[in-house]
């Protein structure tokens, strides 16, 4: 039997607010009439006391936005695209080593493949691959602007989406290619699953669940569009993903549904799993939500702007998460305020991270900022 869970006004549920406690009391009744084992708890973000200082160790400045969310390489290498048709290559000390200039916007985010180069789409219809200093050695004309990342099917090939309504798997060895046919354009990015097919959405507001032979297995309609958010594999088995029309879906690998979550801002945002096993993600309700395995709500923390950025984990469990309050946020995996960074511009990429949980974000405003979380 499918389960919803909801914090705000659809079909009887009641909207928490930060000063309405009294809709929060009813909101707790009503989850625990419908079966929800726990009730959620309201993180309060005013409580700046004894926060673990955030410390900037590197900057880089450009004059055009970052929408591309940024990749380490394993020789600790930045790479990352921007609006200005640029890819740039920093060093671990946030220096620039090169930068490479596509003839179209680069929106998606890089790729490390397993042969250590590094793949990234551009609007101008072409797939770059590159050394991890900035050294050119390959592009592909798979036809279509490319806007998603290019994860790696287990025998090499590469998925993607472009604007041409299509699932690509390109053979990079083979230079051919087997595409799926959608509805819309394909903004949503692919996830290998372990079991080798793909699950990705689109903007005809479908999931899709494809074989490696680009041949559809299952799909699901949503209500909204499936513009970034990249699909999870739970530690459970099963899938989570965000849509526009508000919900968190949790799917079975067959694509059923399982559980859906209602926030009050469509989610853009991928969604991560915790040491603790609660599902993390952002809304552009402005709210990081913290759930349940089984989709219940947890904990909440509200921030000032809304949020396309997507959490990434530090090595103890930490959370880190951008917003379009210029803030870079620290939780810890039970959703309490740990750090705060402000990084002077709108966060829409996500936050990577280095293997010594060095932080790399990058804002709407051309700058890119190497950030610590220090140990009280």
């Amino acid at each position: 039997m499918l389960c919803k869970y909801s914090v705000y006004e659809a079909e009887g549920y009641l909207r928490i607010t930060r000063y309405n406690l009294v809709s929060a009391l009813l909101l707790v009744q009503l989850v625990l009439s419908t079966g929800c084992a726990t009730s959620p708890k309201r993180v309060r973000d005013t409580q700046l006391n004894n926060l673990r200082p955030i410390v900037q160790v590197g900057s880089f400045e450009t004059a055009s936005p970052f929408f591309s969310t940024p990749v380490i390489t394993p020789d600790n290498r930045v790479v990352i695209g921007s609006q200005n048709g640029c890819v740039y290559f920093l060093d671990s000390s946030c220096a620039l080593i090169n930068t490479y200039k596509t003839y179209g916007i680069v929106h998606a985010t890089p790729e490390v493949l397993s042969s250590g180069l590094i793949s990234i789409g551009s609007y101008d219809k072409h797939i770059y691959l590159f050394t991890s200093d900035g050294g050119l050695v390959r592009v592909l004309q798979p036809g279509g602007s490319i806007f998603t990342s290019t994860p790696e099917l287990p025998d090499g090939r590469i998925v993607f989406g472009t604007n041409r309504n299509r699932v690509v798997i390109y053979d990079l060895i083979q230079d051919t290619m087997q595409f799926f046919k959608t509805r819309g354009l394909v903004h949503g990015t692919p996830k290998v699953l372990s079991n080798g097919s793909v699950m990705v959405g689109s903007n005809d507001r479908n999931l899709y669940v494809i074989d490696e032979r680009a041949e559809l297995l299952h799909s699901y309609k949503t209500n909204g569009w499936i513009m970034h958010s990249r699909p999870l594999e739970l530690g459970n088995g099963n899938v989570a993903v965000g849509s526009y029309d508000k919900h968190l879906y949790i799917f079975s690998k067959q694509g059923d549904v399982v559980c859906r979550f209602k926030t009050g801002g469509s989610i853009h945002s991928s969604p991560v799993e915790t040491i603790n096993h609660k599902i993390v993600f952002g809304s552009m309700d402005g709210n990081v939500y913290f759930l349940n395995p089984d989709g219940s709500l947890y904990a909440f923390f509200k921030t000032g702007g809304k949020i396309f950025s997507s959490p990434v984990l530090l090595s103890d469990g930490t959370i880190v998460i951008g917003s379009f309050d210029r803030r870079l946020y620290f939780l810890s995996d039970m959703g309490k305020l740990l750090g705060v960074f402000d990084a002077g511009g709108k966060i829409f990429s996500s936050p990577a991270v280095f293997k010594d949980d060095t932080i790399v974000c990058a804002t709407t405003k051309g700058s890119i900022h190497f950030v610590r979380m220090k140990i009280n």
